[in-house]
């Protein structure tokens, strides 16, 4: 049995450090799944269990949506989803929406870490979608760091803003240009230091953004032993992260009262900073994620090997 997977090729060439190289890699070990960089599929024809990650993509032109979507039945095709909002800020891009419908009628299997938009906007597909939620990785690169005993005292906040997708960053952005309480970086920053950015700091804050998504930083932040201050919906509460024992929720414009008071009384959250550095370490990690991956894959192979149904 010969098993694929294909990625776009803007994944390959992105900075160091991507948690996706992990997962290749333990697919490689465990299933022996050759991974293809590429923009266009070229599937062998001896090929019976296919993954393509992260297509189609939002932002580029997708050679692969036709090709894989002619691949014959016999082949089991799974789609490991990257973003499926298909937003040009707020507005859907609709030949984007177009492409992602076609391949979910192709897909046997589709994974996503999007469930609230893929319950609202695709749920037609919802009895052959499973929830694969982000997490904090590489592992070892988290995992190195002991609790800093002399933090920078501010909240940091790192990723982009300044369009509709993240109406509150814009916020903590522009408060952060008057305040020495929240530092705001914008944009990325190298995947190799950034854990060692959020470990430098106190406190960190997570968003949901428009799509409400939980992102990896619900993860990356407490995995360095910094104090999570991140939106709460229904979904953190789902994976087990409970306010005020795991961390510090927000729900809107009460962010800043939040990272107010936990800047000018650090020693009330200290316990919490801990307990939730080891419960994210513990469920929330790389290797958690490849436990519900490696179980999909061999109930796949299991029904390959019996004969697709």
């Amino acid at each position: 049995m010969r098993n694929i997977i294909v990625v776009p090729k803007l994944y390959e060439v992105r900075p160091g450090g991507n948690w996706y190289a992990y997962l290749f890699d333990e697919l490689y070990n465990k299933f022996g799944f050759e991974l293809r960089y590429t923009n266009r599929a070229n599937i062998p024809s001896d090929a019976k269990i296919v993954i393509a990650f992260a297509v189609p993509h939002i932002q580029w032109e997708n050679f692969m949506v036709k090709e894989l979507f002619k691949l014959d039945s016999s082949v089991y095709l799974i789609g490991w989803m990257a973003d499926i909002h298909c937003n040009d800020l707020i507005k859907v891009n609709e030949r984007c929406r177009k492409e992602m419908i076609t391949m979910y009628d192709r897909y046997d299997l589709i994974i996503s870490a999007h469930d609230t938009r893929m319950k609202s906007m695709y749920s037609n597909y919802l009895n052959k979608y499973v929830y694969v939620p982000w997490c904090f990785a590489p592992h070892e690169k988290y995992m190195k760091f002991e609790i800093n005993k002399s933090p920078k005292m501010q909240c940091l906040m790192v990723g982009a803003h300044g369009s509709n997708v993240y109406p509150l960053r814009n916020k903590i952005h522009k408060y952060a240009q008057k305040s020495e309480i929240i530092n705001s970086i914008k944009g990325g920053t190298s995947k190799e230091n950034y854990p060692s950015l959020l470990h430098e700091y106190f406190c960190g804050i997570a968003d949901t953004g428009h799509n409400e998504v939980i992102q990896p930083k619900y993860f990356e932040i407490p995995a360095v032993g910094s104090l999570l201050l991140g939106r709460r919906t229904n979904l953190v509460d789902d994976l087990g992260l409970i306010p005020y024992k795991h961390y510090i929720p927000f729900t809107g414009n009460d962010v800043f009262d939040k990272a107010k008071d936990i800047i000018s009384n650090p020693s009330k959250y200290e316990d919490i900073r801990i307990a939730g550095m080891e419960y994210v370490r513990k469920n929330h990690s790389i290797k958690n994620r490849m436990e519900i991956v490696f179980d999909l894959i061999e109930n796949v192979i299991r029904k390959m090997e019996g004969g697709k149904s």
